[in-house]
């Protein structure tokens, strides 16, 4: 009698744990439900003040990036400069050089 009382004890047991799988399982249905009627694309999740962190560091970033290029850019140039001067010409070529409009 015992081994019989034992046995409905465990089949007891099976049931509960039957019933709080199907709870769970009813659980996990109605969050499957909600997520797919509150679906959203990921740009719209992602709250606006974070976008527009990110957009102004991208825009810092490419603007220090373009400056950089640009005094990059301005030492090359300076490296190939060359000044001319009419100092020691004859006054004739000066005044040429100042008058000319240096037009080609």
């Amino acid at each position: 009698m015992a081994e019989f009382d034992e046995i409905i004890t465990y089949i007891e047991a099976l049931h509960e744990v039957e019933n709080c799988l199907s709870c769970v399982e009813d659980e996990l249905k109605d969050i499957k439900q909600t997520v797919k009627q509150t679906h959203r694309p990921w740009a719209l999740a992602i709250p606006r003040k974070a976008i527009a962190h990110t957009s102004q560091t991208a825009e810092r970033e490419t603007h220090e990036k373009s400056q950089q290029q640009q005094a990059e850019r301005r030492q090359e140039r300076a490296k190939l400069e060359v000044n001319l001067t009419t100092e020691g010409a004859p006054r004739t070529t000066q005044n040429r050089i100042a008058n000319d409009t240096h037009e080609t």
